[in-house]
């Protein structure tokens, strides 16, 4: 409702800054039609899970995602100053013991963004269990799929066919 639409606004805030300030790709900013259609699509499947400081200001936030009893941790944002003071560890214990009330038994972090970098060793300080993963998908619009991976393919100084070939899905996302 409209509680949602305002904790999402302020997630989506915090979320693009924490982009700007990692320097992410631009691949990794999402626009108003993709989070109108996660909400959409997922409704109550979808989790804001939010961290504030004692003056009630948001200082981390994630989107999780939910299917059978498994926790999908999707996107996240926080200020600087409060991840250095722990507010992500204390978000991700949150997001968990949410889950847990809920019925999951799974909650997947994912990995990092190349090997064994800072993002997946803070994943991995979690603890469980490392686990192979794959994922698929399908391609709804043929042309925009091919034109958003000839887009990278030309940055990449590649061609389309490379990252098609490639077992990276979404192709245009790969680099």
């Amino acid at each position: 409702g409209a509680d949602f639409a305002v904790s999402a606004n302020t997630f989506r805030f915090l979320y693009e800054a924490t982009m700007r300030r990692v320097d992410a790709r631009a691949s990794y900013s999402f626009n108003d039609g993709y989070y109108a259609t996660l909400l959409a699509q997922l409704g109550d499947a979808l989790q804001l899970v939010e961290v504030t400081d004692a003056s009630g200001l948001l200082v981390a936030a994630a989107l999780i995602m939910e299917h059978g009893e498994v926790q999908h941790y999707h996107l996240s944002g926080s200020d600087p100053d409060a991840a250095k003071q722990g507010a992500n560890n204390l978000l991700l214990w949150t997001a968990m013991l949410h889950g847990a009330g809920r019925g999951n038994r799974t909650f997947l972090l994912g990995g990092g963004l190349k090997g064994e970098d800072a993002l997946y060793r803070f994943k991995r300080s979690f603890g469980g269990q490392r686990l192979a993963f794959e994922a698929t998908g399908y391609v709804i619009d043929e042309d925009a799929y091919a034109s958003r991976t000839a887009d990278l393919a030309r940055v990449l100084r590649v061609s389309p066919e490379s990252l098609l070939e490639s077992s990276f899905f979404p192709a245009y996302r790969s680099s």
